[in-house]
């Protein structure tokens, strides 16, 4: 038995209201269609699934098991339309290779498929956190409110001009080729030696970046990927300091803490020393962990043979009154 379409309209609609944040009074813009939205992530859906394509999976469920177990309702059914005896029967799933019958491989078939874009996987990676996926997925389908977005949706034109520049505001723009936005783009391009071309959207300077994962990493991009963050995070790393620094002791510091860059210390060669002929050195060392103390040291005479070793626990103390008793 199939519920009703309107019930399954009616349900589908308040989850649309649920999702773009639509109260019982005040009526939010819904960005994109339910049936959009009924997707699989990598066709630039959102994954969710239409009620009418579940009661049809779910009714071809009921069939199969109606033509495959031999329980009392089958039976039952078997009775009002009788299959022809003296035939040795097999029922085959062909959509799947070992021909059982899948949920997922029924939802495939009564589905509305679209193209799969190699830019929505990337976007819908398991190492992004989900609010910044659905941010990207908005802005990779122009869903992002700008003024001509929204000029688009509500049919009036209103006056537009960028916060940051005298430009009119669109994503290209805001996104993409605006001074600010240029220039943090190419501050990680350089970091990731990743290549810009101009006049690049949204989508197709994502797939320069996924290219470039992949060229620089031969191949593994999911490995590299799961790195990224960490390079991410290590190149912006020095930009929160620097606003720390900026808050606390002024921009002067912040500066330093961006540009100033002292080379490392050249290496220095350490090695041990035998002590002259007829004489003894002694080294000595000592821990501490979770405050607890250990040390030792050990005793050499002047063609390094180890003359004696010793070592002592010390229990609850510190490392430099433990360092001064070895002394």
């Amino acid at each position: 038995m199939k519920p009703p379409k309107a019930v399954l309209k009616k349900l589908e609609s308040i989850f649309a209201r649920f999702l773009w944040d639509s109260k019982d009074h005040t009526h939010r813009l819904h960005w994109k269609r339910w049936k959009d939205l009924c997707l699989p992530t990598e066709e630039g859906g959102l994954g969710f699934r239409r009620l009418q394509d579940l009661v049809d999976t779910f009714s071809l469920k009921l069939w199969w098991l109606f033509r495959s177990q031999r329980s009392l309702w089958a039976q039952f059914l078997r009775g009002i339309i009788p299959i022809t005896p003296h035939v040795d029967d097999q029922i085959v799933w062909t959509d799947t290779s070992d021909g059982r019958f899948v949920t997922k491989s029924a939802w495939q078939l009564v589905r509305t498929e679209s193209t799969i874009q190699a830019v929505y996987r990337m976007i819908w990676s398991s190492i992004i956190p989900t609010n910044v996926s659905f941010f990207c997925w908005r802005l990779s389908q122009g869903l992002i409110p700008v003024d001509v977005v929204i000029q688009r949706r509500i049919g009036c034109h209103i006056a537009s001009r960028c916060q940051c520049c005298s430009a009119i505001e669109t994503i290209q723009h805001l996104f993409i080729d605006s001074p600010t936005a240029d220039t943090v783009w190419r501050h990680f391009a350089d970091i990731f030696h990743i290549t810009l071309m101009p006049f690049e959207g949204f989508q197709y300077r994502f797939q320069a970046w996924r290219f470039s994962v992949q060229k620089y990493s031969n191949g593994a991009e999911e490995d590299h990927l799961e790195s990224l963050p960490h390079h991410f995070t290590s190149a912006y790393r020095p930009f929160i300091s620097a606003h720390s620094l900026a808050r606390r002791h002024g921009h002067r510091s912040a500066f330093w803490c961006l540009y100033y860059h002292p080379s490392p210390p050249p290496p220095m060669l350490v090695f041990w020393r035998t002590p002259p002929v007829g004489s003894y050195k002694i080294n000595t060392d000592g821990c501490v962990k979770d405050g607890f103390a250990s040390g030792g040291g050990i005793i050499r005479d002047s063609s390094g043979q180890c003359i004696r070793a010793f070592f002592s626990f010390y229990g609850d103390c510190t490392i430099l009154g433990r360092s001064y008793e070895l002394y």
